[in-house]
C-alpha cells in the first residue's frame, strides 16, 4: 500500500470511514464518469494494493463513479490519523513528498497562465483545501514551503470566496512540475505547464489583448 499517495487524495475527496459495527475503516473516493477520472480511479486502486470495487454511485449522483474498499488493519490506522475526532484533520505529523502532493494536485490543484509584462508565460498552481480548517491551510503552506514552494494562502477577499494555496514564483512552479509530473496519470498531464516554456496556440495573444495596449504594442508580441 503506497500510504504517502493515498494521503495526497486524502488531501482531497476521498475520505476514511468506520461504522461503528465495523472493527476496520475502509476508503471512499467518488468522480465523475470521465475518461480521465476513471484512469485516476484505477490509479488510486493500484496504489491501495486492496480489493477495491469501481461502480456507479447512489441515485443521487447518477452520473458519477465510486471506488471504495473493504474495511483493513492499515485503513484503520490512517483513520484514527486523520480523524482523531471523526471529522477530517491535518494530521500534525503529516510529510508531504512528491507521491502525495502529485496526488492532491491531480484531485484538488490546478495550473494557469498568469502572463505579466516581465513574465509573458508565467503559471499560477493553486490548491483547494476547502475542506480543511484555515488552521489546517497554514500547515499545508507550512509543508509545501518545507519542500522549497513559495507557497502562501490566498483566503480572497471577496466574500464567500474560496480559500486557496496558490505559488506563483516561475522556478517554485518548475521545481514543482518536474516533481508530479513523473506520478500524473497520462489524461491529467494537460495541468503540466512549464513558466516561460515555448508554447503553441493563440492564448498567450489573447491574454495580451486582455491586458490591453501596453502589451499590444510590445514589438515581440507575434513572435511569443
Amino acid at each position: 500500500m503506497n500510504i504517502k499517495f493515498l494521503e495526497g487524495s486524502l488531501l482531497g475527496d476521498a475520505s476514511l470511514r468506520k461504522r461503528q459495527n465495523m472493527s476496520n475503516a475502509y476508503f471512499i473516493v467518488g468522480y465523475s464518469g470521465a475518461t480521465e477520472h476513471m484512469d485516476r480511479m484505477l490509479q488510486i486502486k493500484e496504489a491501495l494494493g486492496l480489493e477495491a470495487t469501481i461502480s456507479p454511485s447512489p441515485k443521487e449522483h447518477p452520473d458519477s463513479l465510486w471506488l471504495w474498499t473493504k474495511e483493513d488493519s492499515t485503513l484503520t490506522e490512517l483513520y484514527h490519523k486523520w480523524y482523531p475526532k471523526g471529522v477530517k484533520t491535518i494530521p500534525k505529523d503529516l510529510r508531504l513528498s512528491a507521491a502525495s502532493l502529485s496526488s492532491f494536485f491531480m484531485d484538488d490543484g490546478s495550473s494557469s497562465w498568469l502572463p505579466s509584462i516581465r513574465e509573458p508565460r508565467r503559471v499560477q498552481v493553486s490548491f483547494y483545501a476547502q475542506g480543511f480548517t484555515l488552521e489546517d491551510n497554514d500547515k499545508l503552506v507550512s509543508l509545501m514551503r518545507g519542500m522549497g514552494f513559495r507557497a502562501y494562502l490566498n483566503s480572497g477577499v471577496a466574500k464567500g470566496s474560496i480559500p486557496r494555496i496558490v505559488f506563483k514564483d516561475s522556478e517554485s512552479v518548475k521545481v514543482f512540475m518536474n516533481t508530479v509530473r513523473p506520478f500524473l496519470v497520462s489524461s491529467y498531464a494537460y495541468k503540466v505547464k512549464i513558466p516561460n516554456e515555448r508554447v503553441k496556440g493563440q492564448w498567450l495573444h489573447a491574454a495580451y489583448r486582455n491586458r490591453g495596449s501596453r502589451f499590444n504594442d510590445r514589438k515581440d508580441k507575434d513572435e511569443l
